[in-house]
């Protein structure tokens, strides 16, 4: 039995969650988050315990493993401190917002030979499974252009591409773009050019475009 531990009880954390229940021989024990009344609601969805603190969340002994959910500029912290405690860790995306924060994450699991992942959902879609099948069979693509389009009813979302703490828009949406794309690619040759256009529509109807080019 693999116990885990989800920080955070957002969206993604509760499709971790409910991903958890769903295979065979692995168990949510403890559910993470600042707020207690949060983590015992969630935690009880699913038979865990909640916390409010992660060191004693991860102390517990059945604890195995741990899926940071929580705001981008929290993972490393959260990371490392799961890392150091010897538990293996899942990272939503992005995994950091540094570089060096990146670097030291990967090297302390190394250091501890712990497993070290990351939440990048979708080189598991069927969308970009069949992409790779394509350019076995016919070569190298040298140009990708992918389009994303949201609208109302993203304002946490919105806030997360627009605030700098949390590594603005390239770590909230693009960084999604430039995985798939070279994952697709594999071992490119040539020039890659990828350019994103997101059209965000806030609450008043306000329209805001980011435009980013490889």
């Amino acid at each position: 039995m693999v116990g885990m531990c989800i920080v955070g009880t957002g969206g993604m954390a509760r499709r971790r969650a409910d991903a958890i229940d769903a295979i065979e021989d692995t168990h949510l024990i403890a559910v993470c988050s600042r707020s207690k009344q949060r983590a015992d609601k969630m935690a009880s969805e699913h038979g865990a315990k909640g916390f409010c603190s992660l060191n004693e969340a991860i102390s517990t002994q059945d604890v195995d493993a741990v899926i940071i959910s929580t705001p981008n500029h929290l993972h490393a912290e959260f990371a490392l401190m799961t890392l150091r405690a010897g538990k293996h860790c899942l990272i939503e995306e992005p995994f950091a917002t540094t570089v060096e924060d990146g670097t030291l994450i990967i090297s302390t699991a190394s250091e501890h030979g712990l497993k070290l992942h990351f939440g990048l959902n979708g080189h598991f879609e069927l969308c970009h499974s069949l992409l790779k099948r394509v350019r076995d069979r016919v070569g190298n693509i040298l140009c990708a252009y992918r389009t994303l389009v949201c609208t109302a009813g993203i304002s946490k979302w919105y806030r997360y591409l627009t605030d700098p703490k949390c590594g603005g828009f390239f770590t909230g949406a693009f960084y999604h773009f430039v995985d798939l794309t070279w994952s697709i690619l594999w071992e490119p040759t040539g020039h890659l050019n990828q350019e994103v256009r997101s059209a965000i529509y806030g609450r008043r109807g306000d329209h805001r475009s980011f435009q980013h080019r490889l």
